[in-house]
């Protein structure tokens, strides 16, 4: 089945609960995580998250793609934190079939569109 609903908004408490922990190392970012928990209680966000790499080559590791940055990875570190560059596979909380209306792209006209519940395109 994967990981329930709540998965990511009982980490989000967890941390919070913990807010401490995070303030002894860091303040600036113990602030931030309070306000994120804030915002998301307060706007009932449904939370989710990437986990998996784009498909590509399946018979090649990601380091190993004819893209470089197919998948996301660190580019660069410097004082002001790291450089994310690539991308990730977003695994949404909703999803519905849509349809390409371009006669070109027949061969690709079933995909699915998704978005998380409580998305303002719902």
């Amino acid at each position: 089945m994967g990981r329930a609903p709540d998965h990511v908004a009982s980490c989000i408490s967890g941390m919070y609960m913990g807010l401490d922990v995070f303030e002894a190392y860091d303040g600036a970012r113990a602030r931030a995580l309070a306000d994120y928990y804030h915002y998301a209680r307060d706007h009932d966000l449904y939370l989710t998250y990437v986990i998996i790499n784009p498909q590509a080559d399946r018979s090649k590791s990601a380091s190993q793609q004819k893209d470089e940055f197919l998948a996301a990875g660190v580019v660069d570190r410097d004082a002001s934190g790291v450089t994310v560059r690539g991308a990730k596979s977003w695994r949404p909380a909703a999803s519905w079939p849509t349809r390409s209306s371009s006669p070109a792209s027949s061969r690709f006209s079933r995909a699915t569109r998704s978005t998380p519940c409580r998305s303002p395109y719902q």
